[in-house]
């Protein structure tokens, strides 16, 4: 469990590296924005020496043969001036280009920050997980005869665990090295995780059958919100299969008799409500290919997760107002 705190932590860490490389993009963008001013100051005064150059040159011109020397020194000068002038334009046009270049990756900088977020989110949710689970095990004496008893089960058991600690382990180093390849690779580690996670939870006997298959619930739908991060980086193999109802746990859980006679019927037809919208948005998902519009997809999907954990918290005082009135309920169970 020490172990796993500490990926809590690296994991928190990664998400403040990614928020300071935003502001020093941020930064970059603004200093950018000041050589640009220096630019054009230069530029007006290449334009000043022209028209003096040029003052010059006719001044010269009604002097006549003494003012001769004088013409040979104006017309340097406008050559001079026509060169800075040039060279401004150029210099421009570059700063130009880093300037898009870097209003570019601030872009890309904001949804890698945003993903990140969501990341430590679910690792936080992974680890309350395991406390509840520890919990529950130091409470029941059944449990603690069973550990003793079955020490090679147990054994196999604590190499899981350690094996899920170290993917994570890896998935921080590797987000704290490259931050838009790790999160790619991190979301695919993260499902993995989860899948381990399942693993272990189900190697555990609770006395209330019901809360392990409510921990169960929350880290499938926590698994399913996850696969959706992978259309962040253009995943083809995601196909509407993969987020249709009839492949989703979570929906599985929600047509139990069990689930029903713990929650109750309203409040479990409420969540199928809500679950519904999710898979109504991830379909949106797939069929959009403006990050700024998957972003927004993603933020509602996460909305709902929130709502659904909440109602599965406190089912008794859970109330059909407090659902947000943009997602109509649309399934019964």
């Amino acid at each position: 469990m020490q172990r796993a705190e500490e990926i809590g932590s690296r994991v928190k860490n990664v998400e403040t590296t990614t928020e300071a490389l935003s502001q020093m993009v941020a930064n970059l963008e603004l200093r950018i924005s000041e050589i640009g001013q220096i630019i054009n100051l230069i530029n007006d005064i290449a334009e000043q020496t022209n028209l003096l150059a040029l003052n010059a040159a006719i001044e010269a011109a009604r002097a006549g043969q003494q003012g001769k020397g004088f013409a040979v020194v104006a017309d340097e000068i406008r050559k001079l001036a026509e060169k800075t002038r040039r060279a401004t334009s150029e210099i421009e046009e570059r700063i130009n280009a880093i300037m898009k270049s870097a209003s570019e990756t601030s872009q890309q900088m904001n949804i890698s920050e945003e993903a990140v977020k969501h990341v430590t989110e679910g690792v936080q949710e992974l680890l309350a997980s395991l406390r509840e689970i520890l919990k529950n095990a130091e409470m029941s004496q059944e449990k603690i005869t069973l550990i003793a008893t079955t020490a090679e089960e147990q054994s196999v058991t604590t190499e899981q665990i350690s094996s899920h600690v170290e993917n994570l382990l890896s998935l921080a180093r590797e987000v704290q090295e490259r931050i838009y390849e790790s999160m790619k690779q991190g979301t695919t580690e993260f499902q993995r995780g989860l899948k381990n996670t399942v693993s272990v939870i189900s190697g555990f006997k609770l006395k209330d059958p019901a809360l392990s298959e409510k921990l169960l619930a929350r880290v499938s739908l926590a698994g399913w919100t996850a696969k959706l991060y992978n259309l962040f980086y253009k995943d083809t193999t995601i196909s509407m299969d993969d987020v249709s109802e009839q492949r989703c746990g979570f929906c599985e859980y929600l047509k139990k008799d069990t689930t029903i006679n713990a929650l109750g019927r309203e409040t479990v037809s409420r969540i199928v409500s809500l679950h519904r919208s999710q898979h109504d948005i991830a379909q949106k998902c797939l069929s959009t290919q403006d990050r700024a519009t998957l972003q927004e997809h993603i933020q509602q999907i996460e909305a709902l997760r929130e709502e659904i954990l909440e109602i599965m918290d406190n089912p008794h005082h859970a109330s059909p107002e407090t659902r947000p009135q943009h997602y109509e309920a649309t399934a019964t169970v």
